[in-house]
């Protein structure tokens, strides 16, 4: 990792952490992956800055960072992306819950929770981050 992506990676872990606090994930166990996408993964990884993944029942997260995020990034990075993108995966954390038993005890496609999900995300980001 170049002192570039590593100084990017440790800015995201600072960022999930201070989310993880005001969000009250302590009952999480959460880890930090540096990760260079494998193009091959069948969610298109490369697109995403970072991306987590989840036991809700053990409570453990994996939250990976995309080290190479700025080679496929039209836009120069700034700390707000990746302060967003921390915010983003541990709001994925907090619901994860609700989307487990959503998508357990009812009869909804999981590309629709996925959907409903996301737009709560996005509305809290718009809240904290694009303040007008």
């Amino acid at each position: 990792m170049t002192k570039t992506e590593q100084a990017d990676f440790n800015t995201f872990k600072v960022e999930c952490e201070k989310w993880s606090k005001i969000l009250g994930l302590s009952d999480w166990e959460i880890k930090y992956i540096p990760t260079v996408p494998n193009i091959e993964d069948e969610i298109n990884e490369e697109c995403y800055k970072a991306w987590v993944t989840f036991d809700s029942d053990a409570c453990l997260a994996c939250v990976h960072f995309n080290t190479k995020w700025r080679e496929v990034e039209d836009v120069g990075c700034k700390e707000i992306d990746i302060g967003l993108s921390a915010f983003h995966e541990m709001c994925e954390i907090l619901v994860a819950d609700l989307m487990r038993l959503t998508h357990s005890r009812y009869n909804v496609c999981e590309e629709d929770i996925n959907v409903s999900k996301h737009k709560l995300i996005h509305r809290l980001e718009n809240c904290i981050f694009r303040r007008n």
